[in-house]
């Protein structure tokens, strides 16, 4: 496969002009929340030929852009020799699926984009810093900063000492520790079940949503380091961060007052997902689907800029997720008022090693693309 990158109105504009066919490797969360938005933005409907995925499950399921529906298929579909196509790959951990896709033979002269390396430049074209101000006059957001701890067992220092930086940032605020104790995990199923397999990561993607609603507040992850105080965040009825690739993301920083109407509608939603499967499977899509959804259906764009839905204010990734876990670079802007250093306690130990690999050979990855571009441009 030829690897290359680009800026996206320049792919749009060579696949119109080649009336190319896009085949989408991936339909879990850049498939399912980024790429309808590319679609419906540069009105590519017609050229999305599927979606690729190597969960089994996935399998025969449809993906619903609009008035379009596109089939996930199996790998073995990438094996027919196809003409004028193009791989958008959108797993964010992206190496292993590379080693798979050249080993392809029919893939050999085929263009392949990873849409993560493109958000990543399209980002940092598009953003201009914005200036966190107070939008009320009135405190509507408590002074306490929740966090989730189950499974009782001892927190490693570095969370430790990103604890210490909420004390040391915010030091009149009430800090206040969710566990097992203080948390009913049999209230929702999807809880109670990721509870009893010892996914206390996914039992926090609930609860913190549950005890925001109930106490109101703000909730960090405890892989959080905070760089600025958070005052001029409490009046609003709501923020939350987005990462990178644009969608939306709690746990690098959130804050809510008591019942807010749009945090209602994230539980709401929550509850039509189990997390033990039919087949004996766990249930273990990141949380950015199921953050993003309800706020899409309420005019989210997940285009990595300032917006307001339903009174929750939605800041761009470099507020709270400056950090690109797969490049492992940090690029702070002066709103920047915290870092989520994606600790990762949640992954199974397979996703660890292909999340290391990625980070290992991304500048790898980039060479092999510079190294395309100049045989193919000579630039």
């Amino acid at each position: 496969m030829q690897l290359r990158n680009t800026d996206y109105t320049s792919l749009v504009k060579k696949v119109k002009e080649n009336n190319s066919r896009i085949i989408v490797y991936g339909a879990g969360m850049i498939g399912q929340i980024i790429v309808p938005y590319l679609v419906r933005k540069y009105n590519l409907y017609s050229h999305i030929d599927c979606f690729i995925d190597t969960d089994k499950r996935k399998k025969g399921q449809k993906i619903y852009i609009d008035n379009y529906i596109y089939e996930i298929k199996n790998t073995d579909y990438l094996e027919e020799n196809k003409d004028n196509q193009i791989i958008l790959i959108t797993n964010s951990k992206y190496s292993k699926v590379l080693e798979f896709l050249d080993n392809i033979q029919t893939l050999e002269s085929t263009d392949g984009y990873i849409v993560p390396i493109m958000q990543l430049h399209e980002i940092e074209e598009n953003n201009n810093c914005i200036i966190i101000e107070k939008k009320y006059k009135t405190q509507l957001i408590p002074k306490k900063i929740h966090y989730c701890w189950f499974g009782k067992k001892e927190m490693p220092q570095f969370l430790c000492s990103c604890i210490n930086s909420w004390r040391e940032k915010c030091p009149d605020y009430e800090i206040i520790e969710w566990n097992e104790d203080n948390y009913d995990i049999n209230r929702h199923e999807f809880t109670k079940e990721a509870y009893t397999n010892g996914k206390y990561g996914f039992v926090t993607d609930v609860a913190r949503l549950d005890i925001l609603y109930e106490n109101g507040g703000i909730y960090l992850d405890t892989d959080v380091t905070l760089l600025k105080n958070l005052d001029n965040c409490l009046y609003q009825e709501g923020f939350i961060g987005t990462e990178k690739w644009g969608n939306i993301n709690s746990g690098g920083g959130c804050g809510f007052m008591k019942e807010q109407a749009m945090l209602k509608k994230l539980i709401d939603y929550r509850e039509n997902f189990q997390f033990m499967m039919s087949d004996g499977s766990l249930n273990i899509e990141t949380n950015g689907v199921y953050e993003s959804k309800p706020f899409l259906d309420a005019g989210f764009r997940p285009d990595n800029t300032l917006q307001e839905i339903e009174g929750v204010t939605i800041y761009p990734s470099y507020v709270n997720h400056p950090y690109d876990y797969m490049s492992c670079e940090t690029h702070l802007r002066n709103a920047t008022m915290s870092v989520h250093h994606f600790f990762g306690g949640w992954m199974e130990e397979e996703d660890r090693k292909n999340r290391r690999k990625t980070q290992e050979e991304y500048k790898c990855i980039i060479n092999r693309i510079e190294k395309t571009e100049s045989e193919l441009y000579g630039r």
